[in-house]
C-alpha cells in the first residue's frame, strides 16, 4: 500500500495520462481535474493514424487503376484523380525536370507511377500520443503537466 501522498501523485499521473489520450476537449478537462471517470475505446487517441492527404492519393490512384477500364470512371473524375497523383508524385520528386514534366500532364501516367501512389503508406505514429511509461517519466522527470 502506498503512503497516501505517492498514491495521490499516482492517481495524478494517471488521470493525466487518460487527459492526454482523449479525444474529446470537455472530457479531458473533467479528466484533468479529477472527475471524469473512466475513459471510453473511442475517446482514447490511438497510437497510429491514418494520413487523409495520402489516403485521398491512394484512394486517386486506386480511381485511375479502374479508368484503365473504358467507361469505368467519368472523364472528368478521371481528370482530376490524375491531378491528384501527379501532384504527388511530384512532391515526391527530386529531379526538378521530371517534377515539371510530370505537373505539366505532357506525357501519360505510366503503370509503374499509379502502381507508387496506390502503395502509398498512409499509416502514420500519432505524435499526440503518449504511452503510459513515457507519461510517468515525464512526471518523475519534473516537466510539468503532459501536454497533448
Amino acid at each position: 500500500v502506498l503512503p497516501e501522498e505517492e498514491a495521490r501523485e499516482a492517481e495524478r499521473v494517471v488521470q493525466e495520462y487518460l487527459a492526454s489520450t482523449c479525444r474529446d476537449e470537455g472530457r479531458r478537462e473533467l479528466l484533468r481535474s479529477g472527475r471524469g471517470g473512466a475513459l471510453t475505446k473511442s475517446e482514447i487517441q490511438p497510437a497510429i493514424t491514418d494520413d487523409p492527404e495520402k489516403e485521398h492519393v491512394r484512394k486517386c490512384a486506386l480511381a485511375l487503376t479502374r479508368h484503365l477500364r473504358p467507361g469505368a470512371l467519368p472523364d472528368e473524375e478521371a481528370r482530376e484523380a490524375e491531378t491528384v497523383v501527379r501532384e504527388y508524385l511530384a512532391s515526391q520528386c527530386e529531379n526538378k525536370e521530371k517534377r515539371e514534366l510530370l505537373l505539366s500532364g505532357k506525357e501519360e501516367l505510366t503503370k509503374t507511377q499509379i502502381q507508387r501512389a496506390c502503395s502509398v503508406k498512409c499509416r502514420a505514429k500519432n505524435p499526440a500520443y503518449l504511452t503510459p511509461s513515457e507519461v510517468v517519466v515525464r512526471s518523475l522527470e519534473g516537466e510539468g503537466d503532459v501536454e497533448e
